[in-house]
């Protein structure tokens, strides 16, 4: 038997280890004890105040009166580092709130005073709003040990600060090319380090962050004269915040749809944005930018809204987009870095689906996503994602529970099934930088395919030990079902026949002894081509294919089994998957195997019986037989059941295989 491994790749998270030179510069920790000089913030006449900032709980505070905070940090000579803090003056007055950054052993640079006249960045002496303040310093010879000191007169004016830092200061200045990645092209000699550095790109420069390349820092400021570029494939993770354009560019291949949101804050689409992006025209003026609504599909259009002549708009937070060009090349978006939490509010509808997208350039794992938004929450109905692939027309699904490594690209948009109509959440500090890292997946799995034509179509089955019958959530995955088709094959789950399935997790110890249900949509007089690609099979075992219909058995691993549809077929009951080591064992057939389950309380259907003569009984609760049917037994079989009361029922099939007994509850 042909084995075919699986290979996965993971990705590397880069944490942000902060290299912020001032410990608690958000005054979390601090309990008190400033007056008397405790580390790591030191003073007089200050406290800490619980009034917060943002998210942060505590604040520094000079009370009124003369007072000062300060801490000492060691520092390198020749190194420029930048200050940034938030501050706020409490009332008006005209008290000056002086900064100092000096040699902590005495000395110093010099006191900078935060007053309207000071030149190098903007302060404001406005009460009761959070204003930055930010400088630089470049360390002169001599000095080991910097002291950062905020400095108020007397007078009663309470200053408070928070989200104090100093990190070395990175300016590009592109000694050799406008390649982020290269360290000649910094002032530091070095390319700019995750968490430890303030990234300044000034104006007149082109900078472009390859596709290859995982680029980070700290705070960014991008001069409005600047250009940053980041290429598909490429990434940018900020600790901090950001000013000024980027860019993003993603290729889209000719001519097929592409699930694209932006992963940049505030780019626009118009005509403008249409033409220069290459962006197809139809014959009907639908440009080639759609979103997708869950309510009643539209008879033409279905569920897709398709942006026309005129319109524009601009490209909503973490917000799903299909996008389609007339030929190859990229589509860019140009805005903000989206720093912070990027919400997409949720719908339900006539469907739950909603297209959702990772709205940074950064990758994101499925797990984090699970993470920010959980089935427990009730925000999704099931911990799975559906991912377009554009090359086979066909939907991919991902869990929780065995996708968790998986990285969504930067801009890639997916579905998600909304639980409870709340905000599906994005959070900047789960970015992380894609790496070229593979290793065999372990885990065994079939892949089941089919083809007509130019349409395709495929389901998934693994066997984990820890597999079951039934829908376990975040192993299993509903079949996409938030666009209509024409096309697909799911399976059934084992446990409950009108269950499709896009994914079905079962037990390795028992596969031999599971007979899966394929389900399959195709219109009359298709010709289905039926494929197999098996991962990691226990040796000996091949996958089976049975048509009852024709009571054909047929390995499709390294055969494909062509199948002509005589009707129109929606549903299982002639399509199996067998794991078997051998072809006579697959015939073995066992009743138990067959489906009897309601589709409404006055419809029972049956699948997976051979053709043949059979017979289904109906005893109520007492024992009291209320329906006996007799009929000619095909793929999916259908039977009318009289006018019964609510109730729980038992139905007694008898084949001239075997007799099965299954509960029914009518409601």
């Amino acid at each position: 038997m042909k084995k075919i491994t699986l290979l996965i790749l993971l990705f590397c998270s880069l944490s942000f280890l902060g290299q912020n030179l001032i410990s608690d510069g958000t005054f979390s920790t601090q309990t008190g004890g400033i007056n008397s000089g405790t580390t790591p913030w030191a003073g007089y006449n200050a406290q800490v105040l619980g009034s917060g900032h943002g998210t942060d709980p505590l604040v520094g505070n000079v009370n009124n009166g003369e007072g000062a905070l300060r801490q000492d940090f060691d520092v390198t000579v020749g190194v420029t580092y930048q200050v940034t803090f938030d501050y706020k003056w409490v009332s008006t007055g005209n008290y000056v709130m002086t900064v100092r950054f000096r040699d902590a052993a005495g000395g110093g640079l010099g006191n900078l005073t935060l007053t309207d006249a000071t030149t190098g960045y903007v302060v404001s002496t406005t009460p009761n709003v959070w204003h930055k303040g930010v400088f630089s310093v470049t360390i002169p010879s001599g000095m080991t040990t910097a002291r950062l000191q905020f400095y108020k007169g007397n007078g009663n004016r309470p200053f408070r600060m928070d989200n104090v830092s100093v990190r070395r200061l990175a300016t590009f200045d592109g000694s050799t090319d406008s390649d982020w990645a290269t360290a000649a092209n910094w002032d530091t000699n070095e390319v700019p380090v995750s968490g430890n550095d303030n990234v300044v790109i000034p104006a007149s420069k082109y900078v472009v962050v390859s596709s290859t390349t995982g680029a980070s820092a700290y705070d960014l400021t991008v001069d409005a004269a600047a250009t940053l570029t980041i290429d598909g494939g490429g990434s940018l993770i900020l600790g901090g915040t950001s000013s000024g354009n980027i860019t993003y560019n993603r290729t889209l291949q000719a001519n097929k749809w592409h699930f694209v949101s932006s992963p940049v804050v505030g780019e626009t689409y118009d005509g403008d944005w249409v033409t220069a992006n290459g962006i197809e025209i139809s014959g009907s003026d639908n440009r080639g930018i759609a979103t997708y609504q869950n309510g009643t599909a539209d008879i033409t259009t279905g569920q897709w809204v398709y942006m026309q002549s005129g319109d524009s708009g601009t490209f909503g937070s973490s917000t799903g987009y299909s996008l389609r060009r007339a030929s190859i090349g990229t589509v860019s978006f140009t805005g903000t870095y989206p720093t912070g939490a990027q919400p997409m509010a949720a719908t339900r509808n006539v469907t739950n689906f909603n297209l959702v997208g990772n709205g940074y350039p950064t990758y994101l794992s499925v797990a984090n996503f699970f993470t920010n938004n959980t089935f427990a929450s009730g925000k999704l109905t099931e911990d799975t994602i559906w991912i377009w692939n554009q090359a086979t027309g066909s939907y991919v699904v991902k869990t929780a529970a065995l996708d968790g490594t998986f990285q969504v690209a930067p801009g890639q948009a997916f579905f998600i099934s909304s639980g409870n109509a709340t905000d599906i959440i994005f959070y900047q500090f789960n970015g992380t930088h894609q790496t070229d890292s593979f290793l065999k997946t372990e885990k065994t799995k079939v892949i089941i395919n089919i083809l007509s034509n130019t349409m395709s179509s495929n389901t998934e089955v693994y066997y984990l030990p820890e597999g079951t019958s039934g829908f376990e959530n975040g192993y299993d995955a509903s079949k996409f079902s938030g666009v209509s088709s024409d096309f697909e094959v799911y399976t059934a789950q084992i446990s409950d026949a009108s269950k499709k399935l896009g994914r079905q997790v079962l037990s390795l110890s028992d596969m031999e002894n599971l007979i899966v249900p394929i389900g399959l949509k195709a219109d009359t007089g298709e010709e289905i081509i039926f494929s197999a690609a098996a991962s990691n099979l226990p040796n000996g075992l091949n996958v089976y294919l049975e048509d009852r219909l024709l009571n054909v058995f047929v390995s499709i691993e390294d055969t494909n089994y062509t199948a002509t549809l005589s009707e129109a077929v929606n549903g299982v009951g002639r399509f199996y998957m067998h794991a078997s080591s051998s072809f006579l064992g697959v015939k073995n057939l066992d009743i138990q195997n067959v489906s009897i389950y309601k589709t409404t309380n006055s419809t029972l259907r049956i699948t997976g019986l051979s053709n043949g003569k059979s017979n289904i009984k109906l005893f109520n609760i007492l024992g009291k037989q209320v329906m006996n049917h007799h009929f000619q037994s095909k793929n999916g079989t259908e039977i009318t059941l009289p006018k019964l009361a609510k109730g729980i029922y038992i139905a007694q099939l008898q084949t001239e295989k075997g007799s099965l007994n299954k509960k029914i509850i009518l409601e």
